[in-house]
């Protein structure tokens, strides 16, 4: 498949990957994917979930504007409701507008991870404990077994609110602590450090299978020569 436009693709209710050569960039309900215009790509899996794609002009007015390169863009809710507008208006056959969501990707075209804390107050706790040392891996049976509470339900009920698993959830919490970081300058010995990784190695191919390719590509700061 072959974009003649530029494109973002968001999948509102399961993952999907858009590949590009040898690069992945994995959509979910929040985060979508960048394919600029004439970028051969395809997605998997063939027979995905629901995915909608903004089809936006490669006009000369964009460049700068948006990436030049795949990329995957934060879905804020400022713009979950226009891509929600776009396809009701492409549903209805009325003119759509896409410059305001070009506007709100030039502002958004750095990855960042959301997390749905879930609402009761024993899966919340367990979030803000992970959110708190998103490094340490707690024995989740040991964890509730101190607070009285059975670790099936426990999981089951977090998994309810939150919309992914325990583990699921420590990785983003990661994420979102080393993104943190590396705006801060750290080098990524020091990232992998604060976020439990073994390496930075390590870390960098979680943050390429989550966002596509390397933290430098985004713009964030590595320091090389300090691994």
């Amino acid at each position: 498949m072959q974009a003649q436009m530029h494109s973002l693709f968001w999948p509102p209710t399961q993952p999907v990957e858009l590949v590009v050569k040898a690069h992945r960039w994995r959509a979910t309900p929040t985060q979508a994917v960048w394919i600029p215009a004439a970028t051969r790509f395809r997605v998997e899996p063939r027979e995905h979930p629901p995915l909608f794609r903004i089809a936006i002009s490669a006009e000369p007015s964009h460049n700068g504007a948006v990436p030049d390169a795949p990329r995957v863009i934060p879905v804020t809710t400022a713009l979950h409701d226009l891509i929600l507008a776009y396809v009701t208006a492409r549903f209805q056959g009325a003119p759509v507008d896409t410059d305001a969501i070009v506007a709100v990707i030039a502002q958004n075209s750095r990855p960042a991870v959301r997390l749905a804390r879930p609402s009761s107050p024993e899966a919340r706790a367990l979030a803000l404990s992970i959110e708190m040392n998103p490094a340490s891996t707690p024995s989740l049976q040991d964890w509730a077994a101190e607070r009285g509470l059975s670790p099936r339900t426990l999981l089951r009920q977090f998994r309810a609110e939150a919309g992914c698993t325990v583990n699921e959830y420590r990785l983003q919490a990661r994420l979102r602590l080393g993104l943190q970081l590396l705006d801060e300058g750290r080098t990524l010995t020091e990232v992998a450090n604060a976020t439990g990784y073994s390496s930075p190695t390590s870390f960098v191919a979680t943050f390429r299978r989550t966002f596509g390719d390397r933290p430098e590509a985004y713009g964030l700061g590595v320091n090389v020569h300090r691994l």
